[in-house]
């Protein structure tokens, strides 16, 4: 999985764009770079029970590092779950149908231009062209998205910012009908609003914060940085989304740390929502 660098005017991040069935093995969570951190937020999705998301397959590698080399990291869990599964939303299931067309059109184009050779059918070579780059065309500009975002979790080192922008216009602007919108947003609120006041009071400084969370959440570097983002998605979501999201996680933020040979945690409420 890739990573980005970037910084608000309040804190430092360093987030990794996962999959979820892939270990996190990026190296700015080696033992030389995760000490670097002040803490790291990790995305926990459906799972309730934070022991279940600091042990998950994909945090493997983390937990591990963080137990052997730097227990004093704090790790957070800033997400909310939704209370039921959804379906695919418009723009996933177009872009579906989408691949379905580019292929049937691109091998009906295929098949005509050999007949036309056969002199079976007639089709030229320019309609044969527009035929075929046309289906490539639309398959590529609306599955843009979703290569982006597979691209992001299956590369490993340091991308620009072009990338996670392309994933966030298709969460964030085109399609706001799942989820992964509003969860951006709360966990961007939490963080800049709780978890860096607390984190600089500590260590007196601007802090250094990792994020681990799926590759279609590269909207929350947008949040973080723009407080009237965040805001505006939580005011249009307010009603209808948090409806659909788990009551008693809105306003938690669970901290986790390894003290005494063992992981611990507590929950707080952070008092933002």
């Amino acid at each position: 999985m890739a990573y980005r660098l970037y910084s608000t005017r309040n804190a430092d991040y360093a987030q990794a764009y996962c999959f979820h069935d892939k270990i996190t093995d990026e190296d700015i969570f080696s033992k030389n770079k995760i000490k670097d951190l002040d803490a790291i937020v990790l995305e926990s999705g459906r799972i309730l029970n934070p022991m279940q998301v600091i042990f998950y397959r994909q945090y493997s590698n983390i937990e591990e590092t963080i137990r052997k080399y730097s227990p004093k990291i704090p790790i957070y869990i800033t997400d909310v779950a939704p209370i039921k599964r959804f379906q695919k939303d418009w723009f996933e299931q177009f872009a579906s149908v989408s691949r379905t067309v580019g292929v049937i059109g691109a091998g009906t184009s295929l098949i005509l231009y050999g007949l036309a050779r056969k002199k079976v059918a007639n089709i030229s070579r320019r309609t044969f062209l527009g035929l075929s780059f046309g289906s490539l065309g639309l398959v590529t500009t609306v599955n843009l998205p979703f290569f982006s975002t597979y691209y992001l979790a299956t590369n490993k080192g340091e991308v620009g910012g072009l990338l996670p922008e392309i994933v966030k216009i298709r969460y964030h602007n085109i399609s706001k009908s799942r989820l992964v919108t509003l969860r951006d947003a709360i966990t961007a609120r939490k963080i800049e609003e709780y978890i860096v006041p607390k984190l600089r009071d500590e260590t007196g400084r601007m802090p250094r914060i990792g994020i681990v969370y799926g590759a279609a959440h590269a909207g929350i570097e947008g949040c973080l940085k723009d407080k009237n983002q965040r805001d505006e998605i939580i005011q249009e979501f307010s009603e209808e989304g948090f409806e659909l999201l788990i009551p008693d996680q809105i306003n938690a933020v669970v901290q986790m740390q390894y003290l005494d040979k063992e992981w611990k945690f507590k929950v707080d409420s952070c008092g933002l929502f």
